[in-house]
């Protein structure tokens, strides 16, 4: 396929930020190319099929957030979404967080467990129902950026402005709100075991108001009927039909930014007049060049900042064939639950210093005692996921890369991926699916060294950046997002999980997006023919 001198925008990653700029794009008459190297598309929103059993190997569910949903609909695109009911457990007790009143019943659990705290409780929940109310302003309109109707006076007058008005005035309370949870959290409480309960399935060091909101947010949770992946095969399907080009397995190896030339591991070069990264940052600095001094240094500035900043947390998850009717897990925990075992405090937990494979063991299996896990079952949402009177279980949990990366270097890493799949399975035999083991049929999992890999996310993370980095070495104000997708160079834009933080799929397609506007605005587009 002759392309070089034929294309608009290069596209290098196929996960749903890439995916938006590609169907804004296409839709405009641009002529893109997406690269994508993997052989499937969709990033961290993808999934795979075993012997009838669907799971979903990325998000779990999505949040709307006044982003997904008018984006469908102003791309023309149709979906079936499901409401994503969402629990919370801790031991044998469950709650349900089905409206706002959900957090009287979050209160009183935590009031039971922690009976001398319960000032304190009062206090947090009275803070997580402020940051809700904060919410409800800043997602009280669909994200304009996706709407139609900028050019109507009437929309502008009677909804823009009114909006903005009480937006910037809860955005300057949110900033308040930035430092990291557990720290936040500390005012109002000296329980640490208490604090661990609420935050130790969020990421470390997330900022209050991100892990605060959530508790609103999931409210906000849907699930597309055929499995989250069906978003990205959407996106990439209204990519083709207006004319856009997606290659799948094709790696960039090379980007030349004096040319504008991107090359590919199997040796083929797409000249371009606009790029899109829609990948790990890293690797776009490690792999642009140029024979000018001046672009050289910018680009080394570049890769000095990125390379010295920390991937996000990455997670461990097991994915699970079970000979048990859906009905029995509807009733133990529903389509999608944060599940902790027992109250014990996991900040208490410090990895061991002799690194042997007997203290790491027993390090883990403290760890996978503690831990919140997060449970999803795609056939409680739609049935034709799994077999007949059967369940597909995907059970994951917060853990850290570079333990991982270690125990590879000392050469056990199969040995922990089976330890830590019949660790984590013990734990919900004994507790949440009491006996579920002798109906597993079958198991697999997925760690941070497998993110790593197949995403090209750095430190196998899941949200970009992390939370600890001093100094983030992205834009990190929600008011100045649209400066996310700008680079050092006038004709490369960025966007996705490393262009912004916090992150997630509603930022993934904001991000997409702006950089899609920015572009179409500087190109006119040719409605000839997209073939080349």
């Amino acid at each position: 396929m002759e392309m070089e001198n034929c294309i608009d925008v290069v596209i290098v990653g196929g996960g749903i930020a890439g995916l938006t700029s590609g169907a804004y794009l296409a839709k405009a008459g641009l002529r893109i190319l997406l690269c994508e190297k993997n052989s499937q598309v969709g990033g961290l929103v993808s999934a795979f099929a075993r012997d009838g059993f669907h799971f979903d190997a990325g998000a779990r569910a999505l949040e709307n957030s006044g982003v997904i949903f008018p984006m469908l609909k102003q791309l023309g695109i149709e979906m079936e979404f499901v409401k994503n009911e969402i629990s919370i457990s801790l031991g044998n007790e469950r709650i349900w967080l089905k409206d706002k009143m959900s957090l009287e019943d979050y209160q009183k659990l935590l009031v039971r467990h922690f009976p001398d705290n319960t000032k304190d409780i009062a206090l947090i929940v009275r803070e997580i129902k402020k940051v809700i109310r904060y919410m409800d302003v800043i997602y009280g309109i669909d994200n304009p950026l996706f709407s139609d109707q900028l050019d109507n006076p009437g929309y502008l007058l009677k909804t823009i402005m009114p909006w903005l008005v009480k937006y910037n005035y809860n955005m300057k309370k949110i900033k308040r709100l930035n430092q990291p949870i557990n720290e936040y959290l500390s005012k109002f409480t000296e329980n640490k075991v208490l604090i661990d309960f609420i935050t130790q399935h969020f990421f470390t060091a997330t900022p209050a108001f991100f892990a605060l909101s959530y508790f609103g947010l999931y409210l906000d949770y849907f699930y597309p009927l055929h499995g989250t992946q069906e978003l990205a095969v959407k996106l990439e399907k209204h990519i083709k039909d207006h004319g856009g080009f997606i290659v799948r397995n094709t790696k960039v190896e090379k980007v030349d930014h004096d040319d504008k030339i991107v090359s590919t591991a199997s040796g083929e070069k797409f000249k371009y007049k606009r790029l899109i990264w829609a990948a790990d940052n890293r690797t776009l600095y490690n792999i642009l060049e140029s024979k000018n001094d001046k672009t050289n240094m910018a680009i080394e500035a570049r890769k000095i900042k990125v390379h010295q900043a920390k991937g996000g947390n990455s997670v461990f998850s097991v994915f699970l064939a079970v000979d048990r009717k859906p009905a029995y897990f509807q009733e133990k925990c529903g389509p999608h639950c944060f599940h902790t075992p027992a109250i014990k405090g996991i900040s208490a937990l410090e990895p061991p210093e002799q690194f042997t494979r007997e203290k790491v063991k027993n390090y883990l299996q403290e760890y996978f005692n503690t831990t919140t896990y997060e449970i999803s079952i795609p056939c409680l949402r739609n049935e034709h996921l799994a077999p007949a009177n059967q369940s597909g279980i995907i059970i994951s949990t917060l853990l850290d890369y570079g333990l991982v990366a270690k125990i590879q270097d000392e050469l056990w890493y199969a040995e922990f991926k089976e330890f830590a799949m019949a660790a984590i399975i013990d734990v919900f035999d004994r507790s949440l699916f009491s006996g579920f083991k002798g109906d597993v049929l079958d198991s697999s999992s997925t760690t941070p060294l497998s993110i790593a890999k197949y995403n090209g996310s750095w430190q196998g993370a899941i949200t970009g950046w992390s939370f600890e980095n001093s100094k983030m070495p992205c834009e990190s104000n929600l008011a100045k997002i649209a400066k996310a997708v700008e680079t050092e160079f006038d004709d490369i834009f960025q966007c996705g999980q490393w262009s912004f933080s916090p992150s997630g799929v509603p930022v993934s397609i904001i991000t997409g997006k702006l950089a899609s506007d920015r572009i179409i605005s500087s190109l006119k587009p040719d409605k000839g023919n997209h073939n080349g």
